[in-house]
């Protein structure tokens, strides 16, 4: 066993155990001993390659624990090293060489790597006596002998250490920063898209999955980059419908387009819309702290019926009662009668448009030059007049049209008998 009581050896410090044995053998080290060989005067150790390893960024500061981009890049001032959980043993058994040898000799691989799997275990006891390299290029009896006589002053390699550290050093800071980086920027979109209505649970998941902390804000910055807002979400019934009846609706309806442009027809969007004293609530601009308070109550329903062109030309029927087949066939004879070229008229499915009494009058419309074209189920983008009802709840209608039935019934026709000059939309 190593004797205590004086520093009688000098220890040869080798990157793996094979290459330590065949150092030793060489040098008649020929003792075993746990984590290392030992001769007359010398030692032979080895570091099982990197016995250590940089801290953790949330080892520098406890901050880092949770992921944020406010805090990249992490840039330490002073580094530190840790011992490998894998290897503690090694290292262990080398700090107590390192305490009693005069001398050691640098026996690593003759390259970057090598010498710095040495030197950051001389750095990381503080060993301060002095260092020889053996630089050897292969492990064969003579090019080991030849090495042995050839042992150089360490000064001579020490700058391979420093290109070692700097490496290591840009390793870990492109890997710590750009790893945060990229994960906050790509999972959480990911994780954002998947669950929409809570940050929260979005949080939860980073925890959950990838074991990190991650603030709010950074959430909420990475949303934003990525052209994430928070807006209502839409009540939608596309999934329901059939893709292929749409897209071959969509094609249709284009043709008609072109047709209406180049006046060979009059392309028409008729449906029904109600109007109550329940408003929409829309989004408005107000003074911060302040919240501007629409009226709101239960009232009779006011019923439109509207046509309206690509031209933005509007006709509309209200009704206070309920709307049946017999009051949409009735609007469209209406209708019909101010028709002075062909017309299509793009309607969706509801009940009142698909009765057998509607298809009763489908030859009668066809002969005044009105063709009815529906449009698949679920597919209200197809008909442009939602927009126009959506421009009437929203935006046109004033506050003060809640204020009372009869106040909402003014404002309303107000609205409708100015579509197509103060109020109009041109569709694309």
């Amino acid at each position: 066993m190593v004797s205590r009581a004086k520093k009688t050896f000098e220890l040869y410090l080798c990157e793996k155990p094979s290459q330590g044995r065949d150092i030793a053998k060489i040098l008649g080290a020929n003792q075993r001993n746990d984590g290392y060989l030992q001769g007359e005067k010398v030692i032979v150790s080895w570091c099982i390659g990197h016995l250590l390893e940089m801290i953790p960024p949330d080892e520098y500061d406890p901050k880092y624990k949770r992921w944020s981009l406010t805090d990249l890049p992490i840039l330490p001032t002073d580094w530190k090293m840790t011992g490998k959980k894998s290897t503690s043993k090694q290292l262990t058994v080398l700090k107590k060489l390192l305490k009693q040898c005069h001398s050691v000799v640098i026996s690593t691989d003759a390259d970057r790597e090598g010498e710095t799997i040495a030197r950051e275990v001389l750095d990381y006891f503080n060993y301060k006596g002095s260092t020889r390299r053996l630089w050897l290029s292969a492990l064969d009896t003579v090019s080991v002998q030849r090495a042995l006589k050839a042992i150089r002053p360490s000064s001579e390699t020490e700058s391979l250490y420093h290109s070692g550290l700097a490496r290591g050093r840009a390793d870990w800071l492109i890997g710590m920063n750009l790893t945060r980086a990229f994960t906050l920027l790509a999972n959480t979109v990911q994780r954002v898209e998947k669950s929409p209505r809570s940050l929260k649970s979005v949080l939860a998941k980073f925890e959950e999955d990838l074991g990190i902390s991650v603030s709010i804000d950074t959430i909420k910055r990475i949303c934003k980059q990525a052209d994430l807002v928070w807006k209502r979400v839409r009540k939608s019934l596309r999934i329901k419908r059939n893709q292929d009846k749409f897209y071959l609706a969509t094609d249709e309806i284009k043709e008609l387009i072109q047709q209406h442009k180049e006046n060979e027809l009059d392309l028409c969007y008729f449906d029904e819309s109600g109007f109550t004293l329940e408003p929409c609530v829309p989004y408005a601009w107000q003074q911060s702290g302040e919240t501007i308070e629409i009226p709101s109550s239960n009232s009779k329903r006011l019923n439109v019926l509207g046509f309206v062109n690509r031209d933005c030309r509007f006709d509309s029927f209200v009704f206070e009662g309920s709307v049946n087949t017999s009051v949409v066939v009735a609007c469209i004879d209406e209708f019909a009668k101010q028709i002075k070229k062909p017309t299509t008229l793009i309607i969706d499915n509801a009940s009142t448009h698909t009765s057998n009494e509607f298809n009763e009058n489908l030859e009668r419309w066809k002969e005044k030059n009105l063709s009815i074209y529906r449009i698949p189920p679920y597919s209200p983008e197809l008909n442009i007049i939602e927009i126009i009802w959506r421009k009437i709840k929203y935006e046109w209608l004033p506050f003060s049209a809640y204020e009372s039935y009869a106040s909402l019934q003014e404002e309303l026709f107000k609205v409708l008998s100015n579509i197509g000059k103060n109020y109009k939309v041109e569709f694309a």
